[in-house]
């Protein structure tokens, strides 16, 4: 068990390493950064070291490429499949690493082993180490990533020296709780007890690491605080100016602010940006695309879902990943709110926060949108951050249950074409993604714009009918009644477009879905999946145009959603008839009732309250703790159990 993968062991440390430097008064932000290794934070050895059902066959063949391809039947050539350097050798691990993604389907085994070989020996490291959450009342840290200062590229194989930062822990904890080194590792180390410690050590010190001040203000990606959640949920006005970008502009008001900083290194969040935009002009739009899923053979569509570098495979327990489904959705909520981040929940997501506030139990992904502004940010000051999520979920800390803190990290990736607003060749509908590393599900986050659709020959006929009910509610009864003039109809329609393009009051994602100001504007608090988020001023406009009979249907994906109970039930398990659930008797299904009641009661006042024109502006206090237990906890803890018993 003491070597068992544990990831809230770093989250820990580097938390104690933070504390002990404020504590010291010789903290210098610019200075202080994270060496990074994806294998502390990633259990990738479990994925790369040989299994007995295939050990043999490498044993005599060597596990290089040619040996991984000829064992998983891949006839595809893995050109992103190279020779490790020798001195890089471990044994017992592959001789190769790969350096891409491929879109191949491959035997799951093999799926994770080509992701996890690349994290280990491949992958660009974060750009900076975000604690989500150290203190609800403080705020989240953030830690860069540590550097090569002569190229300002992060050092890939960069060891992070745990034994030497555990080795300061023991000896700082020896000397000041006045126990011996035997007494200090039986009790172990807590991520939630270091967060505790460091923000109580910050308050105590001169520091001010936490600034009020616009993103943009921010030149430098240095150790800070950041703190936007306010108290209480109010309705988010969105502007038109939000929505609205040209590429040439930006790219030269970026560079002003680079020249007016005088700061020419890595440091530099506006140097980072400028270099990955003109990276990508250089293609003369030609993007490729950008996400990379994992298409596993026999079951290809369930592989679409998963981001191709954390990939662990898909067969994990319904409860497992809806587990992490919950727990992804909260978390973006969470960085959203503390960060400024102004986003609301769309598509399919929307859809289930319309029936009970949940996820419906059949997703595989989930979907936020945002305005182009709030990409902007995110790209400029967040873009390949790992989020470190330190949420204590109970009302009080005391020490006790938070031994999952810092257990769970998300890695928020932006589409290196995100400044390009048309569709393109379809590749990158997507502008960014929030990953978590243990699976590799993830959110789909695509930003909104003002573009020129006045071209509709740009536009397939999906895209131009809904451009239409976006104009005009009741475009498609209109369009088959007999008594309009639909000559008339049309101009009218042709009219109602121009203007709204002059006005620029019109916005669409690079996959063609279209919104106006009125149905977008103000975005209304809401709680999802118990944690405080928005959804758009006329969401029953936009999920009828979505889903026409989404809003009534009652029967999706072989589930019937049970009035009386307020979930989705499958039909083998509930009969369809039973329109309530009050005659159904199922173990599980009632467990998920009482589970899920506190959560569904909440979301039906709201619903009665929204139906009438008002909301609840939910204050911080009110989110509702987490449905279910961090999947991965409840494993190592069965482990532990099991390994006390012996």
């Amino acid at each position: 068990l003491a070597s068992e993968h544990d990831p809230r062991l770093t989250a820990a440390l580097w938390l104690f390493k933070v504390r002990k430097t404020i504590e010291s008064g010789e903290l210098n932000p610019i200075f202080l950064q994270i060496p990074f290794s994806w294998s502390n934070w990633v259990d990738l050895d479990s994925k790369l070291k040989k299994k007995y059902k295939w050990y043999n066959f490498f044993d005599k063949e060597g596990y290089t490429c040619k040996s991984f391809k000829n064992f998983y039947g891949i006839s595809k050539i893995l050109n992103q499949c190279i020779p490790l350097d020798p001195e890089l050798f471990e044994s017992d691990f592959p001789k190769f690493k790969i350096s891409g993604p491929e879109d191949s389907p491959m035997p799951t085994e093999a799926r994770i082993i080509y992701g996890a070989s690349y994290l280990k020996y491949g992958a660009t490291a974060p750009s900076r180490v975000m604690f989500l959450n150290v203190n609800k009342n403080q705020g989240s840290l953030i830690i860069p990533v540590l550097k090569d200062i002569k190229t300002g590229i992060p050092q890939l194989y960069q060891k992070i020296q745990l034994n030497k930062l555990l080795k300061e822990y023991i000896d700082y904890e020896t000397k000041n709780q006045k126990k011996n080194w035997f007494q200090i590792v039986s009790n172990g180390i807590s991520a939630a007890q270091e967060a505790h410690e460091l923000i109580n050590s910050y308050k105590k010190s001169s520091l001010n690491l936490e600034k009020e001040i616009d993103d943009f203000d921010r030149t430098m990606d240095t150790l800070k605080f950041v703190n936007n959640d306010k108290q209480e949920s109010r309705q988010i006005q969105l502007t038109k100016d939000q929505f609205l970008w040209d590429t040439s502009k930006e790219i030269n008001m970026i560079q002003d602010r680079i020249d007016k900083s005088h700061i020419t290194n890595f440091l530099n969040l506006d140097l980072a940006l400028i270099t990955n935009m003109k990276n990508a002009l250089s293609l003369n739009s030609q993007f490729p695309k950008y996400f990379h899923e994992s298409p596993v053979r026999g079951n290809i569509i369930a592989g679409e879902h998963y981001d191709w570098r954390f990939f662990n495979g898909i067969d994990m327990p319904y409860y497992e990943h809806i587990s992490v489904l919950h727990r992804l959705i909260r978390t973006w909520l969470r960085f959203s709110r503390s960060t400024g981040i102004e986003t609301w929940i769309a598509h399919g997501t929307m859809l289930g926060w319309y029936w009970n506030g949940l996820t419906m139990p059949w997703d595989s992904d989930a979907d936020v949108q945002m305005t182009m502004l709030s990409l902007y940010k995110l790209a400029r000051n967040y873009n390949h951050t790992l989020i470190v999520d330190m949420t204590m979920e109970n009302q009080k800390y005391n020490g006790i249950g938070f031994d999952s803190v810092g257990s769970e990290s998300y890695f928020i990736d932006i589409g290196s074409s995100f400044f390009s607003r048309v569709k393109g060749n379809g590749n990158n509908a997507i502008d960014a993604r929030f990953i978590d590393t243990k699976t590799g599900l993830y959110i789909d986050i695509t930003a909104l714009s003002f573009t020129d659709f006045l071209n509709n020959r740009k536009l397939d006929k999906v895209a131009r009918e809904e451009l239409l009910n976006v104009l005009d509610p009741e475009y498609s009864q209109k369009r088959k009644d007999k008594k309009i003039n639909q000559q008339s109809y049309t101009q009218e329609l042709d009219k109602l477009k121009s203007q709204k393009f002059v006005n620029k009051e019109i916005f669409n994602c690079r996959n063609d879905h279209f919104y106006s100001i009125e149905e977008l504007s103000p975005l209304i608090p809401t709680l999802y999946e118990g944690v405080r988020g928005y959804v758009p001023n006329n969401y029953k406009k936009i999920l009828e145009r979505e889903y026409p009979n989404g809003l009534k249907r009652e029967y999706f994906h072989s589930h019937n959603f049970k009035s009386g109970l307020g979930i989705w039930v499958e039909d083998r398990v509930c009969p369809k008839t039973d329109k309530t659930g009050s005659k159904c008797m199922d173990k599980n299904a009632l467990i998920e009732y009482h589970r899920t009641n506190r959560y569904t009661s909440s979301h039906k006042k709201e619903m009665d309250l929204l139906k009438n024109g008002n909301f609840i502006a939910y204050k911080r206090d009110e989110e509702l703790p987490p449905l279910r237990t961090d999947p991965w906890y409840l494993k190592h803890a069965n482990k532990a159990i099991r390994y006390l018993s012996e």
